[in-house]
């Protein structure tokens, strides 16, 4: 009765707690509703005061593109115009979409709407007068009140929504303060009833623990007593806690474990106890429930783990908790190895692609491996209660069964072969081994038939018969076609047996000793030339034979006049020799020895410097006495020396690269910098060419020291280059000289003349008619000033054309192609692009001369027509200028003789950094191109 006082407390007082929290969110679930109304009200108000904003945003971007558009007439400002006015009908729309019906935001929004097309309108009318180039028109229509009041009526709308919204916003921030306020005091009530429940609970759970403890220790006193009968049970008995560590254990566990009773009495886990993979799991199982009959591994003291199976029934004390865990473990060691060998010899039996069948007494089928399924192609379930060779149809008779009978019962064994027939295929080859087992005990008399698939081994039988006969025609025909390979090498071949009896000999062979095959073959080699007046050849022949080794030698055969190279091969059957006539080689050797000494005599005493260098490590294996005097090294010096040291820092790494990239035969020639031994640089040409030098990849290199005539050829460049630069200034000169003299001719000599036909033209004037001698007179000294003036601008023009320098370049070019074909005769086409390029006056005038004086050309050589000329200027900035006549041409190689017109024509084009180049073929004209870069 007083526990239930105590529950009926406990839960008096959860109920009063549930009730002020009920209570409590209760008041925060309506405060959160109202805040919820209140939050779409506001995300209401600010998505139209954010669609307000944009709109504003948008009018005066229109606002300020078309009034820019207007005063500059740029169309780049039409760009944030055409902008707006795709943007405001959107942004309209989503007013009016989140407009309230009958609200004041829709009234609002259809006015704004009516501002902003009446706007757009006025700002297109606007727009349209400045396209057509009403700029004035446009302008007053700006100036005009209608603009600003739409832009205020806009603002004015706007503004409405934005003070709108802040008033909502406004509202929504008291009605929150009030909402907080009521919360924190909800919230403060609550905590106050809610510790009073706690500190209630707190006491009556306090007491009810202490009274568990104190029914907990009396529980495990008896437990205690409990396990003290049963320690020396045959199984092993364990009490856990509540965490799963060992707090009793008897005898029999800790026989098993091999630990003492205080290594884990309550200082272990049973977990703990268990391999560590296993350890986590088990935890989880005794935490969940109680176990029957699982099998579990513990792991002994001395690291060996052995299977137990486990049986654990979980306490709980009244409150549900878990108390303690009895547990019952039983040793079955035995029992797994007897369930291994089972299980392994059924896995042999299963996995084997043998077929394995037993049978009883009478042959019927009683197992059926999957070994027999595959081979057979039946089923267990078809196989077994069958008759063995009805169902196999396997081939038999009763001698065959009895001899079957009487091997199994004298040998206790039977093997046999058999031919099987799987439905339409090929047949299989089967050995069959029987053993019996039980033969004593009719009732556990069985029959193992292992049978095995000999269809491959039946096969390789025959292949290996087929091989052998293949086989032996193959030897058959290898030793015919040795003996024709020996009968048709240049070589002479004879086979000795061991007493040196020749055996056999190639026509070579018979040939060189002077016999037959009939009278060779078996005649004693030793014996035959025993008489010989040098025997060196048949000592070796014997030396070999002797120390069964090979031997190589080369002999001068006084018998036969000639140099043999002799091969020997001793066997234990006998002797193979090979023997060749190398007297043409010897005398080709001796002829090679002769032309080194040649060589090696031109090597020492050519004149120019000669060395040779071996490509694997570059250094120097011979060197000449020029080498020696012009680097003044001595030989021993030079042998040896990396050929990187004749060359400076720089130079060395690129001749490196440039050998190791040789190839076979090849030829490297160049100019380089050497050292000489005093550190002087000296430029030589150099050849090298690929050789083989004692047997190793070499290089022969010449070096003809080239300083002095490199040294001329510099110092006649600079003297061509003054030459050429006082060409230019003599140019430049005449060219002044030449402006200078036509401006005094035009100017001077032209004023005078002018002068001279004003006074005669006055005296004519001033003459009485009736003198006609004196008048015509007259008038012949006028028409003679007349053409004196004209060949005073002609000699000036030659001399400096003034269109060259008031007009330009181009200018130039077309009256002097004008001038070309008005005094020639041919006919002259001068076409230009439009060139918006200053030529400067140097360049000018050099371009100006080279085109006068191939023109002059033409008309002197070519016998042409017509000439087609042109200039242009490249997107490389490079000026071309291209004559082209279709006159008589001449061959190219004529050109080299160049006159000195044309020599001119090419300085000129040389001082401007450019080329002339010039192609002519006879009997189709000549083509000049001059290119100039416009910036040289």
């Amino acid at each position: 009765m007083k526990v239930f006082n105590i529950h009926l407390k406990v839960l008096i007082g959860f109920a009063i707690a549930i009730a002020g929290i009920g209570f409590f969110l209760y008041t925060t679930y309506k405060n959160s509703q109202l805040s919820i109304t209140d939050s779409q009200n506001i995300a209401h108000e600010l998505k139209i005061m954010k669609i307000s904003e944009s709109l504003l945003d948008d009018v005066q971007d229109l606002e300020t593109s078309y009034r820019g558009f207007v005063v500059t007439g740029d169309e780049k400002y039409l760009a944030p115009f055409n902008s707006s006015t795709k943007t405001i009908p959107i942004h309209i729309h989503e007013l009016l979409q989140t407009a309230e019906q009958d609200s004041i935001d829709l009234k609002i929004a259809l006015l704004l709407n009516e501002f902003l097309q009446e706007k757009i309108k006025y700002a297109n009318e606007i727009i349209s007068l400045r396209k057509n180039g009403n700029t004035n028109a446009a302008i007053e229509l700006i100036k005009t009140d209608k603009g600003i009041f739409l832009m205020n009526q806009i603002r004015k709308e706007i503004s409405i929504l934005e003070d709108k919204g802040r008033v909502v916003l406004n509202e929504s921030n008291q009605k929150k303060e009030l909402i907080a306020n009521e919360t924190k005091q909800n919230f403060i009530v609550l905590s106050l009833v809610l510790l009073f429940q706690l500190i209630l609970v707190y006491l009556i759970i306090a007491g009810d623990l202490k009274k568990n403890d104190q029914n907990q220790l009396a529980i495990l006193e008896a437990n205690d007593r409990i396990l003290d009968l049963y320690d020396q049970a045959p199984c092993g008995y364990l009490s856990l806690d509540k965490d799963g560590k060992i707090t009793e254990i008897n005898k029999t566990a800790l026989a098993w474990l091999g630990y003492h009773e205080n290594d884990i009495k309550g200082k272990k886990k049973l977990s703990e106890l268990a391999p560590k993979s296993l350890q986590l799991t088990l935890d989880n199982l005794l935490n969940k429930a109680s176990l029957i009959n699982h099998e579990i591994e513990l792991t002994t003291s001395t690291g060996r783990n052995l299977p137990f199976l486990i049986d654990t029934k979980i306490n709980y004390d009244n409150s549900g908790e878990r108390n303690y865990i009895r547990t019952v473990l039983t040793d079955i060691k035995e029992r797994k190895k007897a369930e291994s060998k089972v299980n392994h010899l059924a896995t042999l039996i299963e996995n084997t692609n043998d077929s394995i069948i037993s049978t009883d007494k009478n042959l019927i089928i009683k197992s059926w491996n999957n070994g027999s399924e595959k081979m057979f192609g039946f089923t267990s379930a078809e196989a077994i209660g069958c008759s063995f060779f009805d169902f196999l149809k396997l081939p038999t008779s009763h001698e065959f069964e009895n001899e079957m009978w009487n091997d199994l019962m004298s040998n206790g064994k039977w093997i046999a072969e058999a031919t099987f027939f799987k439905g339409d295929s090929k047949p299989i080859y089967i050995r069959n081994s029987v053993s019996i087992f039980n033969q004593n005990n009719d009732a556990n008399f069985i029959l193992i038939f292992i049978i095995q698939d000999i269809s491959a081994q039946k096969q390789h039988e025959k292949t290996l018969q087929r091989f052998n006969l293949e086989l032996q025609q193959k030897v058959q025909e290898q030793t015919e076609e040795i003996s024709s390979i020996f009968n048709r090498i240049s070589e002479g071949f004879a086979s000795l047996d061991n007493d040196f009896n020749i055996t056999f000999a190639n026509p070579y062979a018979e040939k060189l000793v002077g016999l037959s095959k009939e009278n060779i073959i078996g005649l004693n080699f030793i014996e035959h030339y025993k008489n010989v007046p040098n025997p060196t050849i048949l000592d070796l022949i014997r030396s070999a034979k002797s120390t069964n080794k090979s031997m190589e030698f080369e002999e001068y055969s006084e018998h036969y006049q000639r140099w043999m190279h002799v091969k020997v091969y001793p066997s234990e059957r006998g002797i193979a020799i090979f023997f060749q006539d190398v007297t043409a080689r010897k005398e080709a050797e001796t002829k090679l020895i002769e032309n080194e000494k040649k060589y090696r005599l031109l090597f020492q005493n050519n004149p120019i410097s000669m060395w040779v260098i071996e490509l694997n490590n570059f250094t120097i294996l011979d060197v000449n006495q020029a080498a020696i005097d012009q680097y003044e090294y001595s030989y021993n010096e030079f042998i040896g020396k990396s050929i990187n040291e004749l060359y400076p820092t720089e130079e060395a790494d690129k001749y490196l690269t440039l050998t190791k990239e040789d190839k076979a035969n090849s030829i490297i020639a160049g100019t380089w910098t050497h050292l000489k031994k005093n550190g002087e640089q000296i430029k030589v040409e150099v050849l090298a060419y690929s050789m083989i030098y004692d047997g190793k990849p070499s290089r022969l290199i010449l070096s003809n020291d080239i300083t002095e005539k490199l040294k001329s050829q510099e110092e006649l460049e600079a003297s061509r280059d003054q030459l050429r630069n006082l060409s230019s200034y003599l140019e430049k000169i005449r060219e002044d000289e030449r402006t200078s003299i036509a401006r005094e001719i035009h100017d001077e000599l032209g004023q005078q003349l002018t002068g001279l036909k004003m006074d005669v033209s006055w005296i004519a004037r001033r003459l009485k008619d009736n003198d006609a001698a004196l008048n015509e007179k007259i008038q012949g000294m006028i028409l003679l000033i007349d053409d004196t003036v004209k060949t005073v601008r002609k000699i000036a023009s030659e001399l400096r054309p003034g269109i060259l320098d008031d007009l330009g370049l181009i200018a130039a070019l077309d009256w002097q192609s004008k001038e070309f074909e008005k005094r020639t005769g041919i006919k002259c086409n001068f076409t230009f692009a439009q060139i918006e390029h200053n030529f400067n006056k140097d360049m000018a005038t050099g371009i100006f001369r080279i085109y006068q004086e191939a023109l002059t050309n033409v008309a002197r050589h070519a016998k042409a027509s017509k000439v087609d000329s042109s200039i242009v200027v490249n997107n490389d900035e490079m000026v071309e200028i291209t004559i082209k006549d279709n006159g008589i041409g001449m061959k190219n190689e004529l050109f080299s003789k160049s006159t000195l017109g044309l020599i001119g024509m090419k300085e000129r084009a040389f001082m401007m950094k450019g080329e002339l180049l010039i192609n002519s073929e006879k009997g189709k004209g000549t083509k000049i191109k001059l290119k100039i870069p416009f910036h040289n």
